[in-house]
């Protein structure tokens, strides 16, 4: 899969994604599988956003998370986000 094009910020990949073959998954009653990705949006002091993996038994950035939002800041504010999952 190519990557050419790909935003600069986090926060950006919920506009790329869907042109390289992702589709999003609706939040309600969401359970992750393998390969799904999670797209949050900015909040003070993190101005790119957050961008993470599910690996079938963690989400994954640059560190293995707890929880999709990939630590406290995110998970206080709850900002925008979205989950997007292969087309298969």
């Amino acid at each position: 899969m190519s990557t050419e094009k790909r935003p600069n910020s986090a926060k950006d990949y919920d506009k790329f994604l869907p042109t390289i073959g992702f589709s999003t998954v609706a939040t309600e009653e969401y359970t992750p599988q393998k390969r799904d990705i999670v797209v949050i949006q900015n909040i003070d002091n993190h101005p790119h956003g957050h961008i993470a993996m599910y690996d079938g038994e963690h989400w994954i950035s640059d560190f293995e998370h707890r929880d999709f939002w990939g630590g406290q800041s995110y998970r206080t504010i709850k900002p925008k986000h979205t989950f997007f999952r292969w087309k298969q």
